[in-house]
């Protein structure tokens, strides 16, 4: 079961919100991530947070609507989209998109990318979306990648490194080791129209990007 789940940051082209949306059981939105339904004329399922970065007149809309609210009080231990993430782990997700957690708050885009790790552990595949990339993590398996995006790169996050190979891309490797948050494997290019990645062994961000 797919489920889409909406911070507060950049809003994102209106294709790539559909595009997310329509196969998806639940959307989610983590308090002011309805900005990115409501600016296209669509409706969340849940809205999750304490509700202090969501304009009142789209707390109005919600709350007309009948829009389901889960709460929180503003000074707890975690952030409004890990409370987020956390109800679509308690509704069954196998696969969560997430959009709208790339913005201008360092702190916050890098957390965000972080918590795909703890997704990982969930055993929910989980990719970041935004008007540019495509977050992924990959760990000891292996994966296809198509050419719709210009640049894959493969980012190890692991403090062990990662072995890695590559197929099918512009710079091959074979059983190569990258040392930990080394960028020898950023901005490779899938030659034909697809590649594969396999991560031998440790935890890979796998970031496809357009220039």
């Amino acid at each position: 079961m797919k489920i889409v789940v909406l911070g507060s940051g950049t809003l994102l082209k209106e294709s790539i919100i559909l595009q997310i949306a329509k196969d998806a059981k639940y959307i989610i939105c983590a308090d002011g991530g309805v900005k990115h339904l409501f600016e296209y004329g669509l409706i969340p399922d849940i809205v999750v947070g304490d509700l202090d970065s969501i304009s009142l007149k789209n707390l109005e809309i919600i709350k007309e609507k009948g829009i389901k609210i889960i709460e929180f009080p503003t000074n707890k231990d975690y952030t409004d989209l890990e409370l987020a993430l956390e109800q679509a782990a308690l509704l069954g997700a196998k696969e969560v998109v997430i959009g709208g957690v790339i913005g201008t708050r360092l702190d916050h885009t890098m957390g965000n990318i972080l918590i795909l790790n703890k997704m990982n552990k969930k055993n929910i595949k989980a990719t970041i979306v935004d008007n540019n990339n495509e977050i992924s993590l990959l760990d000891e398996s292996e994966a296809v990648f198509d050419n719709t995006h210009k640049y894959i790169s493969i980012i190890p996050v692991s403090n062990e490194g990662a072995v890695v190979s590559t197929e099918g891309f512009k710079y091959e490797v074979s059983n190569r080791k990258f040392e930990y948050s080394s960028l020898l494997g950023v901005s490779n290019e899938i030659l034909g129209k697809r590649g594969k990645i396999k991560i031998h062994k440790g935890t890979c961000l796998i970031i496809k990007a357009d220039d």
